[in-house]
């Protein structure tokens, strides 16, 4: 039984696929007959944006604040950049916009107060929204930015998660106004889901050699997931057994090699620092 071990690397993508294509060229047609392939090894940074305009469209949301007669009925677009996302990171653009737009207070002491925030909630496998209410009058020496005008009483503003597009799945959230109405003492919101904070949860590798009876599509060869791997780490996968599929009986001169994500659509995979090792062997 003769076997070949087979190696991709950068230099096999295919330009302008993201880094989820590539091809490797044999240096002579091969010819394949009751042959059979297998993943041996992948590595790869995770570094596929979770926030992504074009592949998502779980990018916007708004929130509402006090006008020129303190009233919270101003409405702000929210539109996140693509990138990679956690509640922190949400928060800390959030912020950016406000700052933008002057809404926000200044403390005694020079530091910008904010009053509103995304938060991870660990114990309830949830995305926290916290409204903090905005005062009606200025503590001493804090100041106010912009020609907005603070409300009459102590209230909060609020969010909403729109019902078109996918943000409200990345936090989790029905689509709605939150609160429905101004709170006068701190607000908050759990998510009513568990937040899909990464919309790629397992990758698939498609292969043109393959022909696997018992996938769809029959030229999945392997699938795996980022497991415990953080963004921007490697993620180093390597099969306990190596399973095999059938390979096509024919002549090839190249393998290509597709990566999607669990819904079939392919991965944009930011650094193209890829190692996929094959084994081919010939059962004959």
């Amino acid at each position: 039984m003769a076997t070949q071990n087979i190696l991709l690397n950068s230099s096999n993508i295919v330009p302008n696929t993201n880094n989820s294509r590539l091809t490797y060229k044999f240096p002579s047609p091969q010819v394949y007959t009751d042959s059979a392939m297998a993943v041996h090894s992948v590595q790869l940074y995770y570094s596929w944006f979770n926030i992504n305009a074009s592949l998502y469209n779980n990018h916007k949301f708004q929130y509402r604040w006090w006008n020129n007669n303190g009233v919270p009925n101003n409405i702000i677009d929210v539109e996140i950049p693509n990138g990679f996302y956690d509640a922190r990171a949400l928060t800390l653009y959030l912020q950016k916009v406000m700052l933008s737009r002057a809404h926000y207070l200044t403390d005694a002491t020079g530091k910008n107060q904010y009053f509103i925030e995304f938060v991870e909630n660990p114990a309830y496998y949830s995305i926290q929204l916290n409204l903090y209410p905005m005062y009606s009058s200025l503590p001493s020496g804090w100041t106010k930015p912009g020609n907005w005008i603070l409300p009459s009483t102590q209230q909060t503003t609020m969010v909403n998660i729109l019902s078109v597009g996918n943000f409200k799945s990345l936090i989790g959230f029905n689509a709605g106004l939150y609160p429905t109405s101004s709170s006068s003492t701190l607000y908050q919101k759990l998510s009513d889901y568990a937040p899909q904070i990464s919309p790629v949860t397992s990758l698939i590798i498609r292969c043109n050699l393959a022909r696997n009876g018992n996938a769809l599509p029959d030229d999945i060869i392997y699938s795996f997931s980022s497991a415990d791997t953080s963004w921007g780490n490697i993620i180093s996968e390597k099969p306990n057994e190596l399973y095999y599929s059938p390979v096509l009986n024919g002549t090839f001169d190249k393998i290509d090699i597709t990566i999607l994500d669990q819904n079939f659509n392919p991965v944009q995979i930011i650094d193209p620092n890829i190692l996929l090792t094959l084994v081919i062997k010939n059962n004959s």
